[in-house]
């Protein structure tokens, strides 16, 4: 392997290369809420607290791994997705037995990694600890159970017990650039793929903070592509929720971009692609909430917003701007339910102002000597009018009748 210096910079391993035996002080505090911080010197770890007041330089820490530096590196910080060739120490803290070693043995020699690879059941910690490191660093990392080996552990080589907190001590050796994976191949890992839908929502993110908008759609699109559904109906368990986890993301993001087009419509149709496979996306709820406000949609739009505030209520504080689009909303509703109004009672009042039948036997007294023309143009006018059917109806009816009375003619004459 080559690295980015052009040839390995060591492959020999330091000798001071020792994971910690010790765990870091994993205790809640009994004054605060489990979510929040204890004191300025800890630092959150999955549902636990850390003490660091004794750390050199706490550089991670990232829902159950923390790092502290013991050597400084030199040059950049390892890229996300980079091969990384990586000397390792690990340890399971609750009996302090090592359980990989690269450095010691026949075949002691380093080991390439990904940085940042979390598409991975098992060691997510270790790879995402490589994603901040740089080359020549050493450091110590504690890693709870959720980013090692999980509940179940591991049976075979190596061999680690269930729930087992695991302590490194790591040596970046050196690293490769990732490659650039242009192109949705059958060729593709899974892990390949992740990586190149992660590679393109970031680059979509710094797109869209720098106010390129179509740049960003572009980008989140081709992370997509790399997630079409003919790949993700292939995953099961923890794989299948890793690729949605990332096509979550990837379609939220896309949302967002529509938002800022103002491209309701489009809004709709990605965000309920979200809710098809997550129903209690919050902010899912609350964009296609926003936008079926903006197409007109008040009913369905409550329901969303509604349904989006009732979640934040049983996870955290309501967010203001979902209780704004609901004010927002109602009103709206209120205005509409205005105009129906209005529309209802001009349509009634257009009712009561027709031609009743005393206003027809009122007018059949004036009609003089041409009464059988003008009154059968009388009724063509009131039935021509846009008045209810049971109204026309009733003309329909009465109209032959009252030519014959305004002509004079009875029975009689009719029949002769």
């Amino acid at each position: 392997m080559s690295g980015t210096h052009g040839t390995i910079v060591s492959e020999s391993c330091r000798s001071d290369l020792d994971p910690p035996r010790v765990p870091l002080d994993w205790q809640k505090s009994s004054n605060e809420d489990e979510n929040s911080f204890k004191t300025s010197n800890q630092i959150h770890l999955a549902d636990s607290f850390v003490d660091t007041a004794n750390a050199e330089e706490i550089v991670v820490s990232s829902g159950g791994v923390v790092k502290r530096v013991v050597q400084q590196g030199s040059g950049d910080v390892v890229p996300l997705h980079a091969t990384c060739l990586v000397h390792y120490v690990g340890r399971v803290l609750s009996n302090g037995e090592i359980f990989m070693d690269t450095c010691r043995g026949d075949h002691a020699s380093p080991v390439q990694m990904i940085a940042g690879r979390d598409a991975i059941v098992k060691e997510r910690g270790i790879h995402k600890v490589l994603a901040t490191m740089k080359v020549g660093e050493i450091c110590h990392v504690w890693v709870s159970p959720e980013f090692g080996y999980g509940s179940k552990g591991n049976f075979s080589f190596p061999s680690i017990p269930p729930n087992a907190h695991l302590s490194y001590a790591i040596e970046m050796v050196d690293f490769e650039a990732p490659r650039g994976t242009d192109v949705v191949s059958a060729t593709l890992t899974y892990e390949e793929r992740i990586e190149a839908a992660v590679r393109r929502r970031m680059q979509g993110n710094a797109f869209f903070q720098e106010g390129d908008v179509d740049a960003a759609v572009s980008s989140y699109t081709s992370g997509l592509a790399f997630l079409d559904d003919d790949f993700i109906m292939q995953l099961y368990e923890f794989h299948y929720d890793r690729a949605m986890e990332e096509k979550i993301l990837l379609l939220g993001n896309l949302a967002a971009c529509h938002v800022k087009h103002g491209s309701y419509h489009d809004v709709i149709r990605v965000t309920s692609d979200v809710l098809a496979v997550d129903t209690k996306n919050i902010k899912a709820l609350f964009r296609r909430g926003s936008a079926r406000r903006k197409l007109g949609q008040t009913a369905e739009a409550l329901d969303d917003l509604r349904m989006a505030k009732k979640l934040s209520e049983e996870t955290s504080q309501v967010d203001p701007g979902i209780l704004r689009e609901i004010a927002a909303a109602k009103k709206d509703t209120r205005d509409q339910s205005k105009v129906q109004g209005s529309l209802y009672k001009a349509m009634i009042d257009s009712t009561l102002s027709a031609p009743t039948a005393q206003d027809v036997h009122a007018e059949e007294d004036q009609i003089g000597e041409d009464g059988p023309v003008a009154s059968a143009a009388t009724c063509a006018d009131v039935e021509t009018a846009s008045h209810p059917s049971w109204y026309n109806t009733m003309i329909d009816w009465l109209c032959p009748w009252w030519a014959t009375r305004g002509s004079g003619v009875g029975t009689k004459e009719k029949a002769t």
